[in-house]
C-alpha cells in the first residue's frame, strides 16, 4: 500500500479477478518478486487484484516499473480487458516457479 501512496498519492480500488492461461513465478531483479508469465496450452490462472487506474495514473505505473517490464492488452476471466505488467522478456524456461 505504501507504494500506491508513493506513486499514485492514493490507494487504489479494485476487484479480484482472474488471467487465464498464465503463471506465477518469481524473478530476481534487484530483489524477488512475482511476476507473471504466458503459458500457452495449460489451464493455469494468475489470480489478482484489477485496479482502476486514470489516464494520467497508468503513465505513473509505466515510470514506476521502468523498462524491466512492459504491459500487454489482454482479456481477464471476467472478460474485461486490461493492461497488465510482465517482466520484459518473459520465458517461463528461465525462472523458478514460487
Amino acid at each position: 500500500n505504501h507504494i500506491q501512496l508513493e506513486v499514485f498519492g492514493r490507494l487504489l480500488t479494485g476487484v479480484p479477478d482472474q488471467l487465464y492461461g498464465f503463471v506465477l513465478r518469481q524473478r530476481a531483479v534487484a530483489a524477488t518478486y512475482p511476476d507473471i508469465f504466458p503459458s500457452p496450452g495449460s489451464d493455469s490462472r494468475v489470480s489478482g487484484m484489477r485496479l482502476e487506474l486514470q489516464p494520467e495514473e497508468l503513465l505513473l505505473a509505466d515510470t514506476y516499473e521502468t523498462d524491466l517490464y512492459t504491459s500487454e492488452w489482454v482479456t481477464l476471466d471476467s472478460g474485461t480487458e486490461a493492461w497488465v505488467y510482465m517482466g520484459a522478456g518473459n520465458n517461463p524456461k528461465i525462472s523458478n516457479e514460487i
